[in-house]
């Protein structure tokens, strides 16, 4: 079986791990490595080294499947976010932690909006409005509620918040949605740690310069 582990472990930490898990890791990697959504199920239980219909029996179809993957992926990220909401913390540097952790989410997992947008653009209906209220509402809630904190407390400026998120995102996102161009024009075909860290810097400084008051 391939190391899929998370961190990197051995032997040992894959034991601990039920093929449930080790399907969805396996998803995962195949997405950032092939930076495309659509992964065929059988090369999913090839690289996580099970039978395939153990998909049916965990997830009950391939789309259940994506629903875990991104409960796995966004679920601990918003709790984290909505912690930070309610922190005590000025209003700026939440903001500044928030834009951080939007960039290593989005270093982490790649193919996370094209994911939720995908799931949201399939369904109909209920489902749709659970997709968006599950993972998509709350982001941009918490984000409008860090932003008007900041503007009543004489932080920020008085901006457009649904655009000023958009414009976030964007940012956040755009060194991870162009690799391609990054590699082709820049000749960059690894995103080195050093990179990340002085991409997220220039990122939330960038957009705090354009919100905070003088």
């Amino acid at each position: 079986m391939p190391d899929l582990a998370p961190d990197g472990g051995g032997p040992e930490s894959r034991k601990r791990i039920s093929p449930r898990e080790v399907l969805i890791d396996a998803t995962g990697a195949l997405m950032r490595e092939r930076d495309q959504l659509e992964i065929p199920l059988i090369d999913v239980a090839e690289r996580a080294g099970v039978n395939v219909a153990l998909v049916k029996y965990y997830f009950g179809n391939k789309r259940g499947l994506l629903r875990a993957l991104l409960e796995r992926d966004l679920d601990v990220a918003l709790v984290q976010l909505q912690s930070l909401v309610s922190s005590e913390m000025s209003p700026a540097d939440k903001m500044r932690i928030h834009l951080a952790g939007l960039v290593a989410l989005y270093f982490k997992h790649p193919f996370i909006n094209r994911l939720i947008l995908k799931m949201a653009k399939e369904a109909t209906g209920e489902e749709q409005r659970e997709i968006t209220d599950r993972f998509l509402r709350p982001m941009v809630n918490a984000h409008h509620k860090i932003f008007e904190e900041g503007v009543r407390l004489g932080e920020f400026r008085s901006l457009n918040p649904f655009l000023f998120y958009i414009n976030a995102v964007g940012a956040c996102d755009q060194i991870i949605s162009l690799r391609l161009l990054v590699a082709l024009v820049f000749g960059i075909d690894d995103i080195s740690e050093d990179l990340k860290r002085r991409y997220t810097r220039h990122t939330i400084d960038f957009l705090m310069n354009g919100i905070l008051l003088p």
